[in-house]
């Protein structure tokens, strides 16, 4: 494309100014065909190809035959003499077709500017979904947890609204891992995130914590409430089986819920949600476990 534009570009503009030198000496400048070089300055800085300096340079020997032009027509008379009619007709109609084309451009660039700008903002939510999801399951990562953690914390220091969250695991994830490989280990991890995000409420967030891990906020929501939540999303799981070169793969997670108040910080209350879910694990997997002032009992 580049090598049929260029060309073009050149052909185009050496015809414009021999068009512009000879209409100048046949009908003189009164006629307005020297306004064409000046429309061509803005061709030569919008093109996208070559030197600053180049283009600078050719704008100003544009310039320099404008003005050679401009004293010619003082000091010589034209060829031929239009009437007045036709000089004044002329010169409307090369002053509107210079307009014409300043306009042409600044729409073209106006365009071109809005069109960058759209795949720049385009290219910056990408990155910034790139920087806050996780590539494989495309639930929130880590860092946008923490933050999301942190947004909850201040709207309960600012109203008084408790919330919870739940830490959940992929009970024998690493047995699954090595028996059938990484590659149903990703697709493990995939079919979880997406049965937890469809068993959760609308206002709850699911992330991806690390590894087999995953992280609940559930906002305004009390420590019951938040393990009933949780139960469901766990019979949801041992419920829906994962199919692998026609094998059924029945999986089961471990939940533990931690309730968030006045006197836990975020810290604190990851850490007891990761303690009730470890409790679990000890008590034989695939329950769910609410923290209250000492570990609580599985869920039934």
């Amino acid at each position: 494309r580049k090598q049929i534009f260029i060309p073009a570009f050149i052909i185009g503009t050496t015809e414009i100014v021999i068009h512009a030198i000879g209409a100048v000496y046949y009908v003189g400048w009164d006629s307005g065909f020297h306004y064409y070089l000046i429309v061509l300055v803005p061709f030569l800085f919008f093109w996208p190809t070559g030197n600053t300096k180049i283009k600078i340079a050719s704008s100003l020997l544009l310039y320099i035959l404008y003005a050679c032009l401009f004293l010619f027509s003082q000091i010589y008379s034209q060829v031929h003499r239009l009437d007045l009619w036709q000089s004044n007709v002329t010169t409307i109609i090369n002053v509107f077709v210079a307009f014409a084309t300043f306009a042409a451009v600044a729409i073209y660039y106006q365009i071109t500017t809005n069109e960058v700008e759209q795949k720049l903002r385009e290219a910056n939510s990408r990155l910034d979904s790139l920087a806050r999801t996780d590539p494989l399951t495309e639930l929130h990562n880590r860092r946008t947890i923490v933050e999301r953690l942190g947004e909850e914390e201040n709207c309960f220091l600012k109203n008084g609204k408790i919330f919870s969250i739940i830490m959940a695991d992929i009970d024998h994830f690493k047995t699954y891992n090595d028996r059938y490989g990484h590659t149903f280990g990703d697709q493990v991890l995939v079919g979880i995130a997406n049965l937890l995000k469809s068993a959760t409420r609308t206002r709850d967030v699911v992330a991806r914590w690390g590894g087999e891990e995953f992280l609940i906020l559930l906002p305004e929501t009390g420590g019951e409430e938040a393990r009933e939540v949780a139960d469901r999303m766990r019979m949801v799981i041992a419920q829906t089986p994962i199919f692998l070169e026609g094998r059924e793969i029945h999986l089961s997670m471990t939940f533990g819920v931690a309730e968030c108040s006045s006197n836990t910080g975020i810290n604190e209350c990851i850490a007891r949600a990761d303690k009730a879910l470890y409790k679990g694990k000890g008590n034989g997997r695939n329950q769910v476990v609410l923290y209250r002032s000492q570990v609580g009992q599985p869920a039934e």
